[in-house]
């Protein structure tokens, strides 16, 4: 009998602990790609912390494409690209796309989405439309979740006339991202934050990066409980520091991760 539980749990123990694995998928904000968490510094912290870098995923005619050998490490991340300039719902087909396939090539591991201003919108908008992913964790840093004056300016100006001279200052961006704009508005009633705010959110561990310094989004927009459907659910961290990316994120987000039950 004894030997047999020995056996036993030799056998289990020797099976592979894919639950207890983690993948976390990196989505990038307004204007940036996949590889802007690489070039401000996210990323090394990130690697210094038992984290394997899988490589960039690209949404091509060929299907999903990714530009490094699958990971072997028991904590990998991802980063994706998007058409970063278009309403979120189109950016949503590109990232559902890529999580589909992180879950086909890791089954069972826990899944983490890591969003940078409108990523992090994104991945909540994927969280709602698609609850059955079982996302264990969503972190949203400097992201916009109740809108911002920023792209409202930026929605009027794309509105007005002015957006007929902003290609000559090398503004194309003006009017390529019309919808977006509107869709990162405050709340009106109409746009799609009116919606996504008031939809049922999945259970999980939301944390809110709070930028305090940020430019362009308020702090009170950056935290998650102030949806009043994640009320008193989002974790709260802050940093000094203004809306874009930098390597102290890296740190901040890879003490986060430890931290994770």
């Amino acid at each position: 009998m004894l030997k047999k539980l020995i056996l036993t749990l030799v056998l289990l123990f020797s099976l592979p602990f894919n639950a207890f694995a983690d993948v976390l998928v990196l989505v990038p904000g307004y204007l940036n790609g996949g590889y802007s968490w690489r070039m401000q510094g996210i990323t090394q912290s990130l690697v210094a912390n038992g984290w394997s870098d899988g490589g960039n995923f690209i949404l091509g005619p060929n299907g999903v494409r990714l530009d490094l050998p699958p990971a072997a490490s028991k904590h990998r991340f991802y980063s994706v690209e998007l058409p970063g300039e278009a309403p979120l719902p189109i950016q949503a087909n590109y990232l559902n796309n890529y999580i589909d396939a992180v879950q086909a090539m890791h089954p069972g591991e826990k899944m983490i989405l890591a969003g940078h201003s409108a990523g992090g919108v994104l991945a909540r908008y994927i969280m709602v439309t698609r609850p059955t992913l079982n996302i264990d964790t969503l972190i949203t840093i400097a992201s916009p979740h109740s809108g911002t004056d920023a792209a409202e300016v930026a929605k009027l100006i794309s509105d007005s006339p002015a957006s007929w001279i902003a290609p000559l200052f090398g503004l194309n961006t003006i009017n390529r991202s019309r919808d977006l704009y509107r869709d990162l508005g405050r709340p009106d009633g109409t746009n799609l934050l009116s919606w996504l705010n008031t939809r049922q959110h999945p259970k999980a561990n939301y944390i809110s990066v709070i930028h305090l310094n940020d430019e362009w989004v308020d702090a009170g927009s950056q935290d998650m409980n102030n949806i009043p459907v994640l009320a008193g659910k989002s974790t709260v961290v802050t940093t000094n520091t203004g809306h874009s990316l930098n390597p102290a994120d890296g740190v901040l987000l890879a003490n986060v991760l430890a931290n994770l039950k």
